[in-house]
């Protein structure tokens, strides 16, 4: 049996963090040059991905998955393996304006 999978466009990223100040944050950077989804959740993520995707890549707050991204990743690149996964911790200090994603 032969699987055929779509090739994503390499304009539509996928955001995931349960923080809405991050989801912003990065909406607000990445538009400018790519077509932004956001994900509050794990499972609000793999629904989008099933219903939206491909996406050409996968950013996650290292935060996001309350099962952990020990099970999250292996579990998205099992079944996405045309998408790039990137992990990222995204920390904000609002009372000195700091914002760092490492």
């Amino acid at each position: 049996m032969t699987q055929n999978f779509s090739q994503p466009d390499p304009a539509r990223v996928l955001v995931l963090s349960e923080d809405d100040t991050v989801l912003r944050l990065a909406e607000s950077e990445l538009r400018v040059r790519y077509s932004v989804t956001t994900a509050t959740s794990a499972d609000n993520a793999i629904r989008l991905l099933a219903e939206q995707g491909p996406f050409a890549a996968v950013l996650t707050d290292r935060g996001a998955s309350p099962r952990g991204m020990d099970s999250l990743l292996p579990e998205l690149m099992g079944r996405y393996p045309e998408t790039a996964l990137m992990v990222f911790d995204g920390t904000i200090t609002l009372a000195h304006r700091d914002v760092t994603i490492h």
